[in-house]
């Protein structure tokens, strides 16, 4: 596109001064993207053998950012264990947590997390920030062991991992990807036949109390403040985000 019945679009068309973009909503500078990084919010969240809350900071820095979009796609994998240590279903776990099915599960893809289709970056200079919050809420029950009540809670690991893209506004130009992702379980806190109290015959699970849930391949994200179990090498919970 160029020309119409002989007139030069570009050239009787003059740029917003504002928003540099042309009439037809296309941007007039491709955002120039320098770093993405991904860090845990200090002391935004808990971590136990129930599960883990907390917020991360999106920040996107460069040129042109107002001229960019942003949006991020996850691949999660989720296994839940029954009381008598069976597998759960995917479609099981998913009706106990009634959250975000695409925290859960996706078949091995990556898909359009959920609130992250593309959209402006929120820029403010040479920088634009997102906060992203993530949340795993494992199912526990009550029990009673001789006089004392225990609480225990579902064997649990969710992988996650996002992918992050940028493109230049109004068009499928991707600028920039980065990666991002974590794998979290609480079997470090797992209550067996072999720990005290002892647990009821046939259980497997995981004691309240006993240890906090544990990070295992983390990559991408900085500053978790929670204890990681040594890392293998990187293959990869509802999330939910605000621009600032």
């Amino acid at each position: 596109m160029g020309y119409v019945n002989g007139t030069n679009l570009y050239a009787a068309f003059a740029l917003d001064p504002v928003s540099q973009t042309d009439p037809f909503g296309l941007c007039a500078k491709r955002p120039i993207i320098s770093a993405i990084r991904v860090a845990y919010v200090p002391d935004s969240g808990t971590n136990d053998a129930q599960g883990v809350s907390f917020w991360v900071k999106v920040s996107v820095v460069g040129q042109n950012l107002d001229c960019g979009e942003i949006r991020q796609l996850i691949k999660s994998s989720t296994t839940w264990k029954n009381w008598d240590g069976t597998n759960m279903t995917p479609a099981e776990i998913a009706n106990e947590t009634g959250g975000d099915p695409n925290a859960t599960n996706t078949d091995g893809k990556f898909v359009v997390d959920s609130n992250w289709d593309w959209q402006a970056l929120p820029a403010e200079g040479n920088e634009a920030t997102i906060k992203d919050g993530q949340l795993i809420n494992v199912t526990n029950r009550q029990v009673a062991v001789g006089k004392r009540s225990y609480v225990e809670v579902r064997l649990a690991t969710v992988s996650r991992s996002f992918r992050i893209q940028i493109r230049e506004t109004g068009t499928d130009n991707i600028v920039k990807v980065f990666d991002w992702g974590y794998e979290w379980s609480n079997a470090n806190a797992a209550w067996t036949d072999n720990t005290k109290p002892p647990s009821l015959p046939g259980e497997h699970v995981a004691l309240y109390g006993s240890a906090d849930g544990e990070f295992r391949n983390v990559y991408g994200l900085m500053g978790v403040p929670w204890g990681q179990a040594p890392a293998s090498r990187p293959t990869t919970a509802p999330a939910t985000h605000t621009a600032r």
